[in-house]
């Protein structure tokens, strides 16, 4: 009590509250002993949400986040994964942002000056550093309720108590936004605050810890470990080891010129999204990563090989038949993947037959050596100074010469992703439809295909698996926004892996859509227990699917699920387009933009720049280095929330005027 009346007479000190307004605050406290003062002043709207915070906020030198700014933040499940749901109830904190780099976390708490929380933070979730934003009690726990709980409606429901009981009324229910600092505060999220399904109260376990179970099939305990095994038959995530080698590749790299030094890392990054969009299974994607980080291991660093240059020059083809098994033997200690030794061993075998080492052709080279051939090709021509042809091509140039070798070096589907992905065509319609992405299994090859082709002519990305392996690794790394499956006898099996899903907090609210053959009323009944889930009985329409798939993806949208972050390279698309195209799609979030020496980024609302920052230039200036980047990759993330504009600028305009200020600079001496 003695805390409550300190932070009441500072308040009266301040201006902020009156005597008498304090009184009424601590006879409510009296009557609800575990309300804080601050709680007691908001319920009798004896002081705004803006001047509780903001008084609050410059007492603990820190910022402040509203309910309705804390409402609309959207997490993603690898930051949530940091903090138990238990333990931000117990602590009264939600985290909102993560920085693997510095290992710090951002969160939002009703006491910030809990010392003794923020410790035990650092000790559960392993952490450097810990930055707190204070907002109120009741907008914190509305926040646990919505971004762990799954419960789209938990800052209604603090409304509709306001509404219920005006004498325990919290400002949130008449949100002011404001801060008390200069800097935006940021924050980011890929998990579903909209699941549209009904969720039970705040005090009963969390949707993850409670079996669900398919009607007319398996028993709770039965799902769950149905569920369990099937994981385990699953083959693991290689994400760790994934970034490790984009880690110590890099790294090896950084002695190469600047216009090659990232070679290996474009060739997966290209790789990977070519597998994808070719439907290859999702340990096979991972193959061809794995594949593209080494392809150059322990070969010589002044001669860089690619299928095209030993097809263009005997000494080339004689220098890579001597390395081509470098990279595996390297790993020989560690057991690389019997699939990732075998695209490294027919990286050099041309589609006709008449590459190296065997001589084998077409779809008898593994997929993955035919896609790593055509994206190490491309990157090789247009970075590479000392390629055979002794000159960097430009980016038409480069796509004419694989172009004119398809069928007899390139696979033709190969060519024609790499085509989309490096005329900006794959990259545009992922911003244009803020990333998301379809994931279909089907067993059919032409029914997979005119699905997918149906969702392209909607504007969806779709990738694809053809069997339900990996469906399950594919959705929890976040790979879908919807999952459109084949349900084939034995039934139990797709609708345990939707089953699984709902057990998840970044899969509980993904929508599905099931294709079966013939349908009756007990099969459907089994699909709408696991909503959002919908079922499509008969001959397949793929331009029903697709149009209903779309439908379901712009009702999410709607209601508030956030949008996927999409990233690239600004040889995909020149960061002048990349601006306009965010621009006329009235886009928010953060641009992220990243070459090797600089992290910058450019904020946008609606289309328009709000603020930029390179290095320690802001603003203008900022825009301008920005501007000037050639080779750089950037991620732009639309669930950003920016709470302080500083500027506000068409994004045409702004590119205009910076060409005119950089053509103005005089010109730099010779060094």
């Amino acid at each position: 009590m003695a805390e409550s009346k300190k932070l009441g007479e500072r308040l009266i000190d301040a201006g902020l509250i009156t005597r008498d307004a304090l009184l009424q605050a601590l006879d409510l406290q009296k009557q609800s002993p575990k309300l804080r003062i601050g709680d007691c002043l908001l319920a009798h709207r004896l002081i705004s949400e803006q001047a509780l915070l903001r008084f609050l906020a410059a007492d603990f030198q820190t910022r402040y986040v509203s309910a309705e700014k804390l409402s609309k933040v959207k997490i993603s499940p690898e930051v949530l994964d940091r903090v138990p749901v238990r333990f931000a109830e117990a602590q009264g904190l939600v985290p909102i942002l993560f920085d693997a780099e510095r290992r710090a976390l951002s969160v939002v708490m009703a006491e910030p000056q809990n010392a003794a929380a923020v410790a035990e933070l650092k000790v559960v979730a392993n952490l450097s550093e810990v930055f707190v934003f204070v907002s109120t009690r009741a907008a914190v726990n509305a926040a646990i309720k919505k971004v762990y709980y799954g419960d789209p409606t938990a800052f209604d429901e603090v409304e509709l108590c306001a509404a219920a009981n005006p004498d325990v009324a919290v400002a949130a229910a008449n949100p002011v936004e404001g801060s008390s600092g200069d800097t935006p505060l940021l924050t980011s999220a890929v998990v579903d605050g909209s699941t549209g399904m009904k969720v039970e109260p705040l005090q009963k376990a969390p949707r993850e810890a409670r079996a669900i179970s398919v009607p007319g099939s398996l028993s709770p305990s039965g799902v769950r470990q149905a569920a369990d095994l099937m994981r385990r038959s699953w083959l693991a995530s290689d994400n760790d080891f994934i970034e490790t080698l984009h880690v110590l590749i890099g790294q090896l790299e950084m002695r190469r010129n600047d216009a090659f030094r990232a070679h290996s890392a474009a060739v997966a990054k290209h790789s990977r999204t070519i597998a994808q969009r070719l439907g290859l299974e999702h340990r096979t994607v991972n193959h061809v990563t794995v594949a593209a980080y080494l392809h150059d291991l322990g070969k010589d660093p002044q001669r860089h090989t690619t299928l095209l240059s030993t097809a263009e020059k005997e000494d080339w083809k004689l220098e890579a038949g001597r390395c081509a098994k470098a990279p595996i033997r390297l790993f020989e200690s560690v057991h690389l993947p019997a699939e990732v030794s075998s695209i490294l061993d027919h990286v050099y075998e041309a589609y006709d037959g008449l590459g190296i080492p065997r001589g084998v052709a077409a779809d008898a080279i593994p997929a993955g050596a035919r896609i790593l051939a055509a994206v190490d090709s491309y990157e090789d021509l247009t970075k590479n100074e000392q390629n055979f042809f002794g000159r960097a091509l430009a980016k038409q140039e480069a796509l004419r010469c694989i172009r004119e070798r398809v069928g007899t070096l390139f696979d033709p589907a190969v060519v024609d992703l790499l085509m989309q992905v490096h005329t900006g065509e794959l990259l545009r319609t992922r911003l244009l439809s803020e990333g998301r992405q379809v994931l279909v299994c089907h067993a059919d090859e032409g029914t997979r295909t005119d699905l997918r082709d149906s969702l392209s002519r909607l504007g969806l990305i779709s990738n694809a698996t053809l069997s339900s392996e990996g469906i399950y690794d594919a959705l929890r790394s976040g790979e879908a926004d919807l999952y459109i499956a084949e349900v084939t006898p034995p039934v139990e099996e797709a609708l345990l892996v939707v089953a699984s899903l709902r057990q998840e907090p970044a899969t509980v609210g993904l929508p599905v859509i099931l294709l079966a053959s013939k349908a009756d009323s007990g099969l459907q009944d089994r699909v709408s227990a696991l909503r959002p889930a919908e079922l499509f009985a008969g001959e397949v329409d793929p331009d029903q699917v697709a149009a209903r798939a779309k439908a379901l993806l712009d009702d999410r949208l709607a209601s508030g699920a956030p949008g996927r972050p999409v990233s690239g390279m600004l040889d995909e698309m020149a960061l002048e387009d990349l601006l306009l195209c965010v621009a006329q799609s009235k886009r928010s979030g953060r641009l992220l933009v990243r070459d090797a020496d600089r992290h910058s980024e450019i904020l946008l609302e609606k289309g328009r720049v709000v603020h930029a920052a390179c290095g320690q230039a802001v603003g203008e200036a900022a825009f301008d280095q920005i501007a000037e980047m050639e080779v750089a990759d950037f991620i732009l993330d639309p669930n950003f929330l920016i709470l302080e504009p500083q500027m506000d600028k068409d994004v045409e305009v702004l590119l205009c005027e910076s060409l005119s200020r950089r053509r103005a600079r005089p010109p730099q001496a010779p060094q």
